[in-house]
């Protein structure tokens, strides 16, 4: 039995369905196409977030901030013209003073008499004119007579004094150049014991120690001789000044006998005068000179005392205490020499050998006024005389006033009312010599220190670009670094002409700020920040600064209302840093879009309130 396939059909039931490819990228095309629209419907719907300000009146103000110091313009160092010891200091750092109290003085021992030797000149001067006015007696003419005598022993006597003043300042500056040979040799025999000490002592070591002995010894006798001579002297000039006094005392007592009143009378009691003030000058330079002379014994002897030590050490052999004591006769050997090189400036002798040439020249004066009065008393006054005898007067005049000025100038008064901010001194010292000066080697500092806190100020450098912006007189604010949070009250009252360079080479201006603080707030060269106000407004409208979009001359803003940002153009006036001024196209009360948020004309946003603060 056969059978055939080829006949046999498919089942429908069992067939799979045909579609479109074409149809079915169609209807994913409109699905994304209603996701798109739908997400951009409800996205304009939401509206884009945007920070939003009330338009509001306020105050705005433009300023230019600057870095500032603390300035005192009221700041006097206050110190004596003239040298001389201080007597007292009557005040304290933090005093308060007044205007015209005494801080300070000298001592007056030796201003006193030069007042007192230029009034009675003065009064000389104007008795010799009176008399010449009133005429001539025979007594008179035989006291004058006398007077010439006088003088010219006086005058004979001083060139004396100055020939032995001059032989011993030339001694005296030769000792101190001996001095200094002495101390350089005895620092060059520290350096080289030092040396044998760290080294060994050798046998030439021995016989230069042994030397050094032997010419220390020598500066030694040398020294005591120097003292000796120097005694001799001093009694020398003693002695002579003794007679000068005696001799102006005899003279004085003679006219005594008949009439104080007269201007002999006045003129011998004046030499008697000069002639006690020589003697005590005398006096003093002897003291000084026998000082010093004895100080150069000592120096000597101490010298002599090192020279031994280190024979006696050289001869023993280096032990560790021999090393400490040459180490400190090193240094020992150069403060002596130090000492020396200070001995060869000083001024003692020149100041003898001033005083000796002033007692000559005052004696040849009063020689010539002797010889003058005589000429007078004998042949009688002449238009030249009276003229001559007025001159002496306004002379003694001038002295008297240089002799006043010489004390006024020795009391310290305060300028201006204020505080002490430091005093650099104590009674005894000499004027503009203290311990700070001396230790540091530099100048004196100012004996005091007198500050006055009623006017406070404060420099601050401006950028040239806007240095033009500035007036005298604007309203500045200043915020110093020491008070956080605190603001002070100022006033500009300087600009600088003539400009500076900042720490990064830019060009700026100084400016100067004055300030009324309490005193106890600000402090010389404290640091901080001025804003000078250049223009301010009261009660206008204001909105933030990027509120307001520029192009070109045209300004915008966008004002949001219902959802909606609506572009409106408006007019500004001032603008600050962080506002602008509106004068008109806005209104109080009204919303405006903020910040850098990019908008069109219409669209919806959602706001969100911005609490930035505008100034």
């Amino acid at each position: 039995m056969s059978s055939s396939l080829g006949g046999q059909g498919k089942n429908p039931a069992l067939a799979k369905p045909k579609f479109n490819r074409k149809f079915i990228l169609a209807i994913l095309g409109l699905i994304i196409i209603a996701a798109i629209a739908w997400w951009q419907i409800a996205l304009s719907s939401a509206g884009t977030p945007v920070k939003t300000s009330t338009v509001t009146r306020g105050d705005i103000e433009v300023y230019i901030s600057a870095p500032s110091k603390v300035t005192l313009p009221s700041r006097s160092d206050l110190s004596f013209k003239a040298g001389g010891k201080i007597a007292a200091i009557h005040v304290k750092k933090d005093d308060e003073v007044v205007a015209g109290q005494m801080l300070a003085d000298l001592d007056m021992t030796s201003i006193y008499p030069q007042i007192s030797q230029a009034e009675a000149s003065l009064k000389v001067a104007q008795a010799n004119l009176d008399k010449l006015l009133s005429g001539r007696n025979q007594y008179e003419i035989a006291v004058a007579k006398t007077s010439v005598g006088q003088a010219a022993t006086a005058v004979k006597n001083a060139r004396r004094n100055l020939n032995t003043v001059q032989k011993l300042v030339a001694q005296g500056k030769q000792k101190a150049a001996l001095n200094v040979e002495n101390a350089e040799a005895g620092l060059n025999i520290a350096k080289q014991q030092l040396r044998k000490i760290k080294n060994g002592a050798r046998t030439e070591e021995l016989a230069v120690a042994d030397a050094q002995v032997k010419q220390a010894s020598q500066a030694l006798e040398d020294a005591k001789s120097n003292y000796d001579r120097v005694k001799e002297l001093n009694d020398q000039l003693l002695n002579e000044a003794d007679q000068t006094v005696a001799s102006a005392k005899a003279a004085l007592d003679e006219i005594a006998k008949t009439d104080t009143a007269t201007a002999a009378y006045a003129s011998a009691k004046s030499a008697y005068d000069t002639a006690v003030a020589a003697r005590n000058r005398v006096i003093a330079t002897n003291n000084q000179s026998l000082r010093a002379a004895q100080a150069q014994v000592n120096s000597a002897k101490g010298a002599y005392d090192t020279a031994m030590a280190q024979y006696n050490a050289a001869k023993a052999g280096a032990r560790s205490e021999d090393m400490v004591i040459a180490e400190n006769q090193v240094r020992q050997a150069e403060i002596a020499l130090e000492i020396a090189r200070i001995g060869t400036g000083d001024a003692s002798l020149d100041a003898q050998l001033d005083a000796a040439q002033a007692q000559l020249d005052n004696a040849i004066q009063s020689s010539r006024i002797a010889a003058a009065q005589f000429e007078l008393q004998n042949n009688g006054p002449g238009a030249a005389d009276i003229h001559a005898a007025q001159g002496q007067i306004e002379q003694a005049q001038a002295q008297l006033a240089s002799a006043e000025a010489v004390a006024e100038d020795a009391i310290l008064k305060a300028p201006f009312s204020g505080r002490v901010a430091a005093v650099n001194g104590r009674a005894g010292e000499i004027a503009g010599l203290n311990a700070t000066s001396l230790s540091s080697g530099g100048e004196s500092p100012a004996l005091i220190t007198l500050i006055n806190f009623d006017r406070v100020e404060l420099s601050a450098d401006v950028d040239e670009v806007e240095v033009g912006k500035l007036k005298i007189g604007q309203d500045v604010r200043v915020a110093l670094d020491a008070y956080e949070n605190k603001i002070f009250d100022g006033k500009l009252t300087d600009i600088s002409l003539i400009s500076s360079k900042n720490s990064t080479g830019g060009t700026v201006f100084p400016v100067t700020v004055i300030v009324n603080p309490g005193k106890d707030e600000f402090r010389e060269g404290m640091s901080g920040d001025v804003e000078v106000i250049i223009s301010k407004k009261r009660n206008v409208l204001v909105t933030p600064f990027d509120a307001v979009k520029v192009d070109g001359k045209k300004s915008t803003v966008y004002v949001v209302k219902d959802g909606v940002a609506y572009l409106r153009e408006v007019t500004t006036g001032l603008s600050s840093d962080t506002a602008y001024e509106v004068v008109s196209g806005l209104k109080e009360g009204e919303v405006i879009a903020t910040g850098k948020v990019a908008l069109t004309d219409g669209q919806r946003v959602k706001a969100e309130k911005d609490e930035r603060t505008m100034r």
